[in-house]
C-alpha cells in the first residue's frame, strides 16, 4: 500500500497466550497444531515475520499468521519467542 499508511499501529492487545491453533496446509484435516499468542495487530503480506514487542521493546513473539474468514477481522497470531528460537536452532542444525 506504499507510504500512504506508513507508521500505522494497532493497540497491541494480547487477547490470549498459549492458544493452540490448527494449521492446515493440505486442505484436509489439521497438519499440525501450533502454540501462538493471539493479538489484535493486522497481519498482512509484508508484516508477517516482524517482531511482537512488549512495552519495554523486548521481542516476545514473531508475527506469523491470521484467521482468513469473511466474518473475522483483526485476529492475528504470533509465535512465542521461546518457540521461535527453538525452531531457528533446529533449522540451523539441519532440521
Amino acid at each position: 500500500m506504499g507510504i500512504t499508511y506508513k507508521g500505522t499501529v494497532t493497540k497491541g492487545i494480547v487477547s490470549g497466550k498459549e492458544r493452540m491453533i490448527e494449521v492446515n496446509l493440505t486442505g484436509n484435516a489439521a497438519d499440525y497444531y501450533m502454540n501462538v499468542i493471539q493479538i489484535d495487530a493486522a497481519v498482512n503480506p509484508g508484516n508477517s515475520g516482524g517482531p511482537l514487542c512488549d512495552v519495554s521493546g523486548k521481542v516476545v513473539g514473531i508475527i506469523s499468521l491470521k484467521i482468513v474468514q469473511d466474518e473475522v477481522e483483526g485476529m492475528g497470531f504470533a509465535i512465542p519467542i521461546e518457540d521461535a528460537m527453538e525452531y531457528a536452532k533446529a533449522i540451523e542444525e539441519g532440521g
